[in-house]
Protein backbone atom coordinates (compact mmCIF):
# COMPACT_ATOMS: atom_id res chain seq x y z
CA UNK A 1 0.00 0.00 0.00
CA UNK A 2 1.66 3.09 -1.28
CA UNK A 3 0.27 5.52 1.82
CA UNK A 4 0.70 3.06 4.65
CA UNK A 5 3.89 1.30 3.24
CA UNK A 6 2.37 -2.45 4.65
CA UNK A 7 1.06 -4.94 2.78
CA UNK A 8 -2.05 -4.56 0.80
CA UNK A 9 -4.95 -5.68 2.02
CA UNK A 10 -8.45 -6.44 0.63
CA UNK A 11 -9.35 -3.09 1.49
CA UNK A 12 -6.87 -1.34 -0.19
CA UNK A 13 -8.04 1.21 -3.04
CA UNK A 14 -6.25 -0.79 -6.01
CA UNK A 15 -4.63 2.89 -7.58
CA UNK A 16 -3.39 2.74 -4.66
CA UNK A 17 -1.65 -0.96 -4.78
CA UNK A 18 2.15 -0.92 -6.01
CA UNK A 19 4.56 -3.84 -6.63
CA UNK A 20 7.64 -3.21 -5.15
CA UNK A 21 11.14 -5.32 -4.74
CA UNK A 22 13.34 -5.27 -1.75
CA UNK A 23 17.01 -6.01 -1.71
CA UNK A 24 18.85 -6.71 1.80
CA UNK A 25 22.50 -7.10 0.66
CA UNK A 26 24.47 -7.92 3.07
CA UNK A 27 28.59 -8.98 3.36
CA UNK A 28 29.54 -12.35 3.47
CA UNK A 29 30.13 -12.22 7.23
CA UNK A 30 26.32 -11.99 7.91
CA UNK A 31 26.09 -15.14 6.53
CA UNK A 32 29.31 -17.09 7.27
CA UNK A 33 31.70 -17.29 10.39
CA UNK A 34 35.40 -17.10 8.69
CA UNK A 35 36.55 -19.51 10.73
CA UNK A 36 33.50 -22.08 9.91
CA UNK A 37 32.32 -20.84 6.56
CA UNK A 38 30.35 -24.30 5.96
CA UNK A 39 28.66 -24.30 9.54
CA UNK A 40 25.42 -22.08 10.51
CA UNK A 41 24.65 -18.71 9.90
CA UNK A 42 25.92 -17.01 12.93
CA UNK A 43 23.91 -15.52 15.94
CA UNK A 44 24.57 -11.91 15.84
CA UNK A 45 26.24 -11.95 19.14
CA UNK A 46 28.68 -14.14 17.80
CA UNK A 47 29.43 -12.51 14.26
CA UNK A 48 33.11 -11.49 13.26
CA UNK A 49 34.29 -7.85 14.86
CA UNK A 50 34.53 -6.62 11.33
CA UNK A 51 30.89 -7.53 10.74
CA UNK A 52 29.91 -3.46 11.01
CA UNK A 53 32.72 -1.96 8.46
CA UNK A 54 31.78 -4.25 6.11
CA UNK A 55 28.27 -3.49 6.62
CA UNK A 56 28.90 -0.03 6.28
CA UNK A 57 30.70 -0.37 3.53
CA UNK A 58 27.68 -2.49 1.79
CA UNK A 59 25.08 0.21 2.83
CA UNK A 60 27.07 2.90 1.14
CA UNK A 61 27.33 1.19 -1.60
CA UNK A 62 23.66 0.71 -2.16
CA UNK A 63 23.41 4.39 -1.22
CA UNK A 64 25.38 4.82 -4.40
CA UNK A 65 23.47 2.64 -6.16
CA UNK A 66 19.99 4.03 -4.87
CA UNK A 67 18.88 0.45 -3.79
CA UNK A 68 16.17 0.42 -1.21
CA UNK A 69 17.80 -1.16 2.34
CA UNK A 70 13.99 -1.20 3.84
CA UNK A 71 12.83 -3.90 5.40
CA UNK A 72 10.29 -6.36 4.10
CA UNK A 73 6.85 -5.57 5.48
CA UNK A 74 4.86 -8.55 7.39
CA UNK A 75 2.02 -6.26 8.51
CA UNK A 76 -0.79 -5.89 6.85
CA UNK A 77 -2.26 -2.35 5.93
CA UNK A 78 -3.81 -0.77 8.92
CA UNK A 79 -5.39 2.71 7.75
CA UNK A 80 -7.47 1.13 4.68
CA UNK A 81 -10.42 -0.64 6.57
CA UNK A 82 -13.89 -0.76 7.00
CA UNK A 83 -13.76 1.04 10.48
CA UNK A 84 -11.94 3.76 8.87
CA UNK A 85 -14.73 4.48 5.66
CA UNK A 86 -16.42 7.52 5.76
CA UNK A 87 -20.28 7.99 7.05
CA UNK A 88 -22.24 9.90 4.87
CA UNK A 89 -25.94 10.40 4.61
CA UNK A 90 -27.00 11.67 1.90
CA UNK A 91 -29.96 14.57 3.49
CA UNK A 92 -31.13 16.40 -0.03
CA UNK A 93 -32.17 15.52 -2.44
CA UNK A 94 -34.30 12.05 -1.56
CA UNK A 95 -34.36 8.92 -3.49
CA UNK A 96 -36.51 9.60 -6.66
CA UNK A 97 -36.97 13.19 -6.17
CA UNK A 98 -38.19 15.21 -8.94
CA UNK A 99 -35.90 18.19 -9.66
CA UNK A 100 -38.11 21.13 -11.25
CA UNK A 101 -35.27 24.07 -10.85
CA UNK A 102 -32.16 23.99 -13.02
CA UNK A 103 -29.74 23.96 -10.36
CA UNK A 104 -29.27 20.92 -8.30
CA UNK A 105 -28.57 21.29 -4.57
CA UNK A 106 -27.31 18.42 -2.49
CA UNK A 107 -26.76 18.29 0.93
CA UNK A 108 -24.84 15.92 2.64
CA UNK A 109 -23.44 15.21 6.67
CA UNK A 110 -19.98 13.41 5.95
CA UNK A 111 -17.75 12.25 9.27
CA UNK A 112 -14.71 10.44 9.01
CA UNK A 113 -12.31 8.89 11.84
CA UNK A 114 -9.36 10.37 9.37
CA UNK A 115 -11.25 13.22 8.45
CA UNK A 116 -13.22 13.79 5.20
CA UNK A 117 -10.72 15.07 1.93
CA UNK A 118 -13.36 15.47 -0.73
CA UNK A 119 -16.68 14.73 -2.07
CA UNK A 120 -16.91 14.44 -5.62
CA UNK A 121 -20.72 14.29 -7.15
CA UNK A 122 -21.60 12.23 -10.57
CA UNK A 123 -24.48 12.37 -12.80
CA UNK A 124 -24.83 9.52 -14.87
CA UNK A 125 -21.06 7.98 -14.10
CA UNK A 126 -19.66 11.78 -15.23
CA UNK A 127 -18.24 13.92 -12.76
CA UNK A 128 -19.60 17.43 -12.21
CA UNK A 129 -18.47 18.91 -9.09
CA UNK A 130 -16.02 18.36 -7.01
CA UNK A 131 -16.41 20.14 -3.40
CA UNK A 132 -12.77 19.89 -0.82
CA UNK A 133 -14.48 22.43 1.79
CA UNK A 134 -16.66 22.19 5.00
CA UNK A 135 -19.95 21.39 4.36
CA UNK A 136 -18.86 19.82 1.13
CA UNK A 137 -22.16 19.96 -0.25
CA UNK A 138 -22.78 20.59 -4.23
CA UNK A 139 -24.88 23.51 -5.74
CA UNK A 140 -24.34 23.06 -9.57
CA UNK A 141 -26.04 24.23 -12.72
CA UNK A 142 -27.83 21.49 -14.57
CA UNK A 143 -30.01 22.80 -17.06
CA UNK A 144 -28.01 21.51 -19.77
CA UNK A 145 -29.41 18.06 -19.01
CA UNK A 146 -32.07 16.09 -21.01
CA UNK A 147 -35.47 15.57 -19.26
CA UNK A 148 -35.79 12.21 -17.70
CA UNK A 149 -34.46 9.91 -15.30
CA UNK A 150 -30.77 10.18 -13.76
CA UNK A 151 -28.35 8.95 -11.56
CA UNK A 152 -26.76 10.82 -8.58
CA UNK A 153 -23.94 9.39 -7.27
CA UNK A 154 -21.91 10.93 -4.58
CA UNK A 155 -18.27 9.79 -3.50
CA UNK A 156 -16.53 10.45 -0.01
CA UNK A 157 -13.46 10.39 0.69
CA UNK A 158 -11.19 10.94 3.54
CA UNK A 159 -7.18 12.29 3.19
CA UNK A 160 -5.71 8.52 3.31
CA UNK A 161 -8.18 7.36 0.51
CA UNK A 162 -11.19 5.57 2.14
CA UNK A 163 -13.73 6.27 0.16
CA UNK A 164 -17.59 5.82 0.60
CA UNK A 165 -19.79 5.62 -2.50
CA UNK A 166 -23.18 6.26 -2.55
CA UNK A 167 -25.60 6.31 -5.12
CA UNK A 168 -29.67 7.46 -5.67
CA UNK A 169 -32.17 8.32 -8.73
CA UNK A 170 -33.94 11.63 -9.50
CA UNK A 171 -36.47 12.62 -12.11
CA UNK A 172 -35.30 15.83 -13.72
CA UNK A 173 -38.01 18.31 -15.18
CA UNK A 174 -36.92 21.48 -17.03
CA UNK A 175 -39.11 24.25 -18.90
CA UNK A 176 -37.40 24.70 -22.65
CA UNK A 177 -37.09 27.97 -21.84
CA UNK A 178 -34.68 27.64 -18.54
CA UNK A 179 -33.01 24.95 -20.73
CA UNK A 180 -29.31 26.15 -21.81
CA UNK A 181 -28.14 23.51 -24.75
CA UNK A 182 -25.46 25.47 -26.10
CA UNK A 183 -21.71 24.08 -25.80
CA UNK A 184 -18.91 25.90 -25.88
CA UNK A 185 -15.69 24.56 -27.40
CA UNK A 186 -12.23 25.65 -29.05
CA UNK A 187 -9.30 23.87 -30.75
CA UNK A 188 -6.25 24.59 -28.34
CA UNK A 189 -3.46 23.02 -29.99
CA UNK A 190 -1.44 21.74 -31.85
CA UNK A 191 -1.46 25.07 -33.34
CA UNK A 192 -2.91 25.71 -37.10
CA UNK A 193 -0.02 24.48 -40.25
CA UNK A 194 1.87 22.99 -37.37
CA UNK A 195 4.89 20.81 -39.14
CA UNK A 196 5.09 17.66 -36.54
CA UNK A 197 7.06 14.05 -37.75
CA UNK A 198 6.60 10.56 -36.62
CA UNK A 199 9.10 11.67 -33.57
CA UNK A 200 6.37 13.62 -32.34
CA UNK A 201 4.11 10.86 -31.50
CA UNK A 202 2.48 10.40 -29.61
CA UNK A 203 0.51 13.74 -30.37
CA UNK A 204 -1.49 15.64 -27.32
CA UNK A 205 -4.15 17.23 -28.33
CA UNK A 206 -6.18 19.56 -26.36
CA UNK A 207 -9.26 21.97 -26.72
CA UNK A 208 -10.97 23.80 -24.27
CA UNK A 209 -14.48 25.02 -22.82
CA UNK A 210 -15.62 27.96 -20.86
CA UNK A 211 -18.31 25.35 -20.28
CA UNK A 212 -17.20 22.22 -19.53
CA UNK A 213 -19.90 20.49 -17.40
CA UNK A 214 -22.19 20.83 -20.27
CA UNK A 215 -20.16 18.68 -22.44
CA UNK A 216 -20.88 14.83 -21.87
CA UNK A 217 -18.03 13.67 -24.48
CA UNK A 218 -15.38 14.88 -26.42
CA UNK A 219 -14.14 13.03 -29.31
CA UNK A 220 -11.08 14.43 -31.52
CA UNK A 221 -10.87 13.44 -35.22
CA UNK A 222 -7.95 14.01 -38.19
CA UNK A 223 -8.88 14.15 -41.51
CA UNK A 224 -6.87 14.01 -44.94
CA UNK A 225 -7.50 16.33 -47.21
CA UNK A 226 -10.15 14.59 -49.49
CA UNK A 227 -10.64 11.85 -47.25
CA UNK A 228 -13.38 10.99 -44.09
CA UNK A 229 -13.02 12.02 -40.68
CA UNK A 230 -11.49 9.37 -38.38
CA UNK A 231 -11.80 9.17 -34.75
CA UNK A 232 -8.46 9.70 -33.00
CA UNK A 233 -9.12 9.47 -28.96
CA UNK A 234 -12.41 10.17 -26.67
CA UNK A 235 -13.16 11.75 -23.21
CA UNK A 236 -15.88 9.69 -21.85
CA UNK A 237 -15.50 12.15 -18.58
CA UNK A 238 -14.58 16.02 -19.37
CA UNK A 239 -13.88 16.66 -15.42
CA UNK A 240 -14.39 20.40 -15.07
CA UNK A 241 -11.43 21.59 -16.03
CA UNK A 242 -11.23 23.95 -18.84
CA UNK A 243 -9.10 21.93 -21.10
CA UNK A 244 -9.88 18.52 -22.85
CA UNK A 245 -6.70 16.26 -23.32
CA UNK A 246 -6.66 13.53 -25.95
CA UNK A 247 -3.49 11.66 -27.18
CA UNK A 248 -3.11 10.70 -31.05
CA UNK A 249 -1.05 7.64 -30.95
CA UNK A 250 0.23 6.16 -34.18
CA UNK A 251 1.83 8.64 -36.86
CA UNK A 252 -0.19 8.42 -39.70
CA UNK A 253 1.39 8.68 -43.40
CA UNK A 254 3.34 11.85 -44.38
CA UNK A 255 1.48 13.86 -45.74
CA UNK A 256 -1.28 16.85 -44.83
CA UNK A 257 -4.03 16.40 -42.40
CA UNK A 258 -7.01 18.46 -40.87
CA UNK A 259 -7.70 18.62 -36.64
CA UNK A 260 -10.85 19.45 -35.12
CA UNK A 261 -13.06 17.91 -31.53
CA UNK A 262 -16.21 17.41 -31.35
CA UNK A 263 -18.72 18.46 -28.27
CA UNK A 264 -21.39 16.23 -27.30
CA UNK A 265 -23.89 17.46 -25.31
CA UNK A 266 -26.60 15.53 -22.81
CA UNK A 267 -29.32 15.97 -25.26
CA UNK A 268 -27.81 14.81 -27.79
CA UNK A 269 -26.36 18.39 -29.33
CA UNK A 270 -22.96 18.76 -30.88
CA UNK A 271 -20.28 21.35 -31.41
CA UNK A 272 -17.20 21.35 -33.74
CA UNK A 273 -13.79 23.03 -33.03
CA UNK A 274 -12.41 24.94 -36.23
CA UNK A 275 -10.80 22.50 -38.64
CA UNK A 276 -6.57 22.85 -38.13
CA UNK A 277 -4.23 21.46 -40.57
CA UNK A 278 -0.78 19.84 -39.90
CA UNK A 279 1.94 18.79 -41.57
CA UNK A 280 2.91 15.35 -41.02
CA UNK A 281 6.61 14.55 -42.18
CA UNK A 282 8.65 11.15 -42.00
Amino acid sequence: DKISGLLANENTPPELIEEKKFRQPHSILYYVKKDDPRGPEPAPAERDIQFPIWEEAIKKWAEREKISLDEVPTEYDNIHRPENIPQVIINSPSDNAVITAKTLQVIIAATAPFGVGRVEYYIDDHLIGLNEQYPYNLNEEINFLNNGPHKLTVKVCDVKENCWRGAQQFNFVLNDSERDSILDLRWSSPANNSAVSAANFPLSLTAASNKPRAIKEINFYFQAEGGTARLISSLQNFNGGSEAAGVWSGAPEPGKYFLFAEAVGWVGNTKQTEKIRVNVGK
